[in-house]
């Protein structure tokens, strides 16, 4: 029987920071309907210092989700568990109790780089731009600093144009010295995480620091990990701390102000056109629709905000020390990153225009604007040192607790398909100014970097006698797959790979490896050859089939080349389009051969060189663990299932044993192994199992533990016990001298487990897992094996034999 497993999320209360959006409050694992356990999920709010509410969506602005504790269940709602919980910086038994941050729309309140500095404003001034532009007055203004823009066709922008305003206040709103961008170290931890509480009793604490640059900026935004330590619930078993030396701020976090506003004013606009000579606006008599007209300020050759590859921190070298509950050193990693050369201030020469569109989002503002105005940005750029380089881990240092150095691994890089990427954020500057806007830009360097190289030098106990071996690192020229990996000491030696996607120019449709292809499926390895100083040393080469009716692709066969000495004369894949297969070296042995997969890809059954058939039979439970592993015999020929589920029904597939119409089939928890055994309801009459196959002509042997009752098995077979207490262990051997099911029959109040069936000759091994997977026995064919034991915690605390003898104990020194 295949059984259904589900895992069911749900998501049923809708959050206040986001309505219309629901929370996931637990996540539940089902088999075959039935709930086993689920994680359910607890929650409460940060909340800011200011109630606010978004008129359009409802949301509460001054909300953030937070959680609290992750906690098991079992089917009936008892706790499994204690559940892992979490503290945050800012909640009452934190360290720094009471921190808040502003609510979530608000442009005041946080630093250069985004993060909560918590300075006090207004619920009014909450909503204005702090800084978010230089302190322009109206007498640095020029008139090539400005853009006119017209919308009728012919759509000439961008062109500069003499500016004469009739009205001074125009440049009232160029200047807000309101608020507080610089950072913050203490309310940056706001709501960040500081311990982790975990089921068996002890946590994990964080302590965070901000980042240290340069500019001037002896503290910079963001935070990073200064202390991470264990605690077991009596000390504090590890601790690590950090150093990061001194930061590297590649730009000063600097503003643009292209800005459009409708304003009364003049424009000699005569090099537009003849129909456009001279505009005025009224700004308290404004129209249905905007105006065709208006200006933006211009930038030239300024460095931008939010450009996101060159505002932040980085650093060239990062110690992880780990200590002792005492202090004392253990060990200590160093790690050294990249800082690209030629990093230059970036400079700029751009422009920015409006021109009208129907629809704008605002990216500060939720909802959509109507009659606003959309950007248009060309730009043009030079190109420097792509930032994106930075932060790569250029090596790693290793030290022992005397401080000595005792292994140093070092990367090297290659990169490719490097471009630029530009884009703008525009906001609405003020509710009551509908036309009035403030724009930031951003520039970003993008592109591929590959391990190139790496270096490896071990030192001796003293730190000397190094010995230096390298890897190098090809690609292919279109995917990022490796084609070949050479390491370099006193020798050379090299792994080359091919792949499927190789060959694309030779398949035929419905050929495996083309439909592998076609699933992208590109990086299945077709051959691994490794050589030394030139001379070929192992091989490995897969060959791969359609399994399952072509629903699954998986490797048939594993072939091996084990040489005693290396040679030249290697023959690579070639494709042989006669057999639309590849051939082989000659020297090749085929080391696995997998004959089956089921339906949810494991491999059933397989043989290696030694050409012995080999069988396995998975628990419907749990998809990855085998309950049986069998040597000699094919997947025809075996029959094996512990029952250990909660219910089972007649004609249905047990481990290739099948529960016949007649009697009520249940399980007990009465069992000899495992959860669960077999047996029937009460007075139910007697019962027969047969094998779901037909079984090829041969000797065989049934096996299985019985308590009361009794068992019939197939005519004619030699049946061997062993009594163990009130279980019996039974062995029925017999023979069939044709292809047939072989059965055995129950009666009444007779507990069946562990039943099996294999040739005679056939090894198998059995195992038992509970329903989370742990592994709770193994036997074997004579019935012998251990049994293992946890407790609530899902710790391994014994192990016992099949007669109940203690083999081991475990104690754990950790707080319950």
């Amino acid at each position: 029987m295949t059984e259904l497993i589900e895992l069911n999320f749900v998501a049923s209360t809708e959050r206040d920071d986001l309505k219309g959006t629901n929370r996931l409050d637990r996540i539940e694992l089902i088999i075959n309907n039935q709930m086993l356990f689920d994680w359910r999920f607890h929650y409460d709010y940060f909340q800011s210092n200011i109630t606010k509410v978004e008129l359009i969506t409802g949301n509460s602005l001054d909300k953030r989700l937070k959680l609290l504790k992750v906690q098991k269940r079992d089917s009936n709602g008892n706790v499994a568990d204690k559940g892992f919980s979490f503290m945050y910086y800012g909640d009452t038994n934190s360290s720094y109790p009471g921190l808040t941050m502003p609510d979530r729309t608000s442009f005041d309140g946080y630093d250069h780089w985004g993060y909560c500095n918590s300075s006090s404003v207004s619920q009014i001034d909450a909503d204005l731009p702090s800084r978010l532009f230089p302190q322009i007055t109206n007498a640095s203004f020029i008139h090539t600093d400005f853009i006119c823009i017209n919308k009728m066709p012919p759509p000439t922008l961008n062109c500069i144009g003499s500016f004469v305003a009739s009205n001074s206040n125009i440049f009232e709103h160029f200047n807000h010295p309101r608020g507080n961008r610089e950072p913050n170290e203490i309310n940056m931890k706001a709501y960040t995480l500081e311990r982790i509480f975990y089921p068996l009793g002890g946590h994990t604490s964080i302590d965070y620091e901000a980042h240290k640059a340069g500019y001037g900026y002896d503290i910079a935004g963001g935070l990073r990990i200064k202390r991470k330590a264990e605690y077991d619930g009596s000390t504090y078993s590890m601790i690590k701390i950090y150093d990061y030396g001194f930061g590297r701020l590649e730009e000063i976090p600097t503003y643009i102000t292209p800005r459009f506003r409708r304003h009364f004013g003049i424009f000699d606009c005569s090099w537009l056109s003849n129909d456009f000579l001279a505009y005025s606006f009224d700004t308290i008599s404004q129209p249905s629709q905007p105006s065709p007209f208006g200006f933006v300020y211009k930038t030239n050759s300024q460095n931008m905000i939010h450009s996101t590859n060159t505002d932040y921190i980085s650093y060239l070298q990062v110690t992880e020390s780990s200590l002792t509950d005492q202090g004392v050193l253990a060990d200590k990693t160093i790690y050294t990153y990249y800082d690209p050369d030629g990093n230059a201030s970036i400079n700029y020469d751009f422009s920015f225009a409006y021109v009208y569109g129907e629809n704008f989002p605002e990216t500060k503002r939720s909802g959509t604007i109507k009659n606003q105005y959309r950007p248009v940005y060309p730009f043009s750029a030079g190109y420097t040192a792509p930032s994106y380089k930075r932060g790569l881990l250029k090596s790693i240092e290793f030290f022992n607790n005397d401080n000595i150095r005792v292994k140093i691994i070092q990367n090297f890089y290659k990169y490719k398909n490097e471009f630029i990427v530009y884009g703008n954020e525009v906001h609405r500057e003020h509710p009551s100014e509908q036309y009035f806007y403030f724009m930031s830009a951003y520039k970003l360097y993008a592109g591929k970097a590959f391990m190139d190289s790496t270096s490896t030098t071990v030192f001796d106990i003293n730190g000397d006698r190094p010995i230096v071996s390298s890897t190098k690192n090809h690609y292919h020229d279109f995917y990022e797959l490796p084609t070949r990996t050479i390491n370099y000491s006193d020798d050379i030696i090299m792994q080359e790979y091919k792949y499927p996607i190789d060959f694309i120019e030779f398949y035929q449709p419905n050929n495996v490896y083309k439909t592998m292809v076609d699933r992208y499926m590109i990086n299945y390895p077709l051959e691994i050859v490794s050589s030394r100083n030139g001379r070929i040393t192992g091989a490995f080469s897969f060959k791969y089939n359609s399994f399952n009716n072509s629903t699954i692709i998986k490797p048939e066969i594993q072939y091996n080349l084990e040489l005693v000495e290396g040679i030249t004369n290697f023959q690579t894949l070639t494709w042989n389009p006669s057999i639309a297969e590849f051939n082989r070296d000659s020297r090749y042995n085929a080391s696995i051969k997998i004959s089956n997969y089921d339906s949810y890809g494991r491999i059933t059954a397989f043989e290696k060189n030694d050409l012995i058939k080999r069988t396995l039979i998975w628990s419907e439970s749990l998809i990855n663990k085998p309950v049986a592993i069998a040597e000699n015999c094919g997947e025809e020929q075996i029959a094996f299932c512990g029952f250990d589920f909660d219910n089972v029904i007649h004609d249905q597939d047990y481990g290739n044993w099948k529960l016949i119409y007649g009697p009520v089939w249940m399980t007990t928890t009465v069992s000899k192994v495992g959860l669960r055994a077999l047996t029937t309801l009460p007075l139910g009459g007697n019962g027969t199992i047969e094998t779901l196959n037909v079984l090829p002509a041969g000797d065989y042997k049934i096996t299985c533990w019985k308590k009361g009752g009794g068992i019939s098995f197939p005519s004619g077979a030699i049946v061997h016990e062993r009594a163990e207490g009130e279980w019996v262990f039974l062995e029925a051997s017999f023979k069939l001298n044709q292809s047939q099911k072989a059965s055995i029959h129950i009666n009444s109040f007779t507990i069946v487990d562990e039943l099996k069936l294999t040739p005679l000759d056939a090894k198998t091994l059995t195992y038992s897992f509970d329903k989370q997977g742990k592994l709770i026995s193994f036997m074997d064919d004579n019935g012998f094996g251990v049994k293992y034991v946890y407790d609530s915690f899902n710790r391994l605390i014994r192990k016992y034999d099949i007669h109940g003898n203690i083999l081991d104990t475990y104690d754990y020194n950790v707080a319950p």
